[in-house]
């Protein structure tokens, strides 16, 4: 039984034939038989090559190529830089503590660091629009340089190495009150380790701040 079929000029179009075969495969990503934990090289969430080989492995080499189209036309899964994808519903609900607080302190790092950053309110944001923030950060030139990387199903902060200066970005959405915050600190001295902002030296200074709001 065939569970699916190209139609159009040139096989355009897939026509599925089988609701429950593209259901099988949606449960190889976001169902319990697959625990992904991730490590340093691959975050949770994320799957390369030779995972997807895994993951998919019951299917063929043009079967898999058109499960992950549709998947992606159903914001299953986003495709990333380097033959990547994304499973957004299995990043975590939260940040892990302790990677967090090493990256992103409380307080605005000393020695020479200093923050600016958006806060942005909408009255309105269709579902997914974060995902799509998170995969498009992932597209841009600077986050191949990115030396650590914490990400969580609704934020990303990550260190990268800007010319001479050191910056630590932060994106982070509040899905209850719908308030997407964006925070860049950075220094110009880089400090001793590339991984980490230097420690905080109590009291801190208050983090600068060039807010602006938008309505959605």
């Amino acid at each position: 039984r065939r569970k699916w079929r190209r139609e159009g000029v040139g096989g355009a179009f897939v026509v599925v034939l089988d609701a429950q075969w593209l259901s099988d495969a949606m449960r190889c990503f976001v169902s319990c038989a697959h625990s992904w934990r991730g490590d340093d090289a691959t975050p949770v969430g994320t799957f390369h090559t030779h995972t997807l080989e895994h993951v998919l492995g019951q299917y063929g080499g043009e079967e898999r190529a058109v499960l992950l189209s549709l998947l992606a036309s159903c914001d299953v899964i986003y495709r990333l830089p380097r033959d990547a994808v994304l499973v957004p519903f299995l990043l975590p609900p939260a940040p892990p503590r302790a990677p967090i607080t090493a990256l992103w302190p409380h307080r605005l790092p000393c020695g020479g660091w200093r923050e600016h950053g958006r806060i942005l309110r909408f009255s309105f944001l269709p579902m997914g629009v974060f995902e799509r923030v998170l995969v498009r950060i992932r597209h841009e030139p600077f986050f191949a340089l990115a030396t650590s990387v914490v990400e969580w199903r609704f934020g990303i902060v990550f260190a990268t190495q800007c010319q001479q200066s050191h910056v630590v970005a932060s994106t982070t959405f509040d899905n209850v009150r719908r308030v997407l915050s964006i925070r860049v600190r950075s220094c110009h001295a880089p400090p001793s380790s590339s991984s980490s902002p230097a420690p905080a030296r109590a009291p801190a200074p208050a983090p600068e701040h060039e807010q602006g709001e938008g309505e959605g």
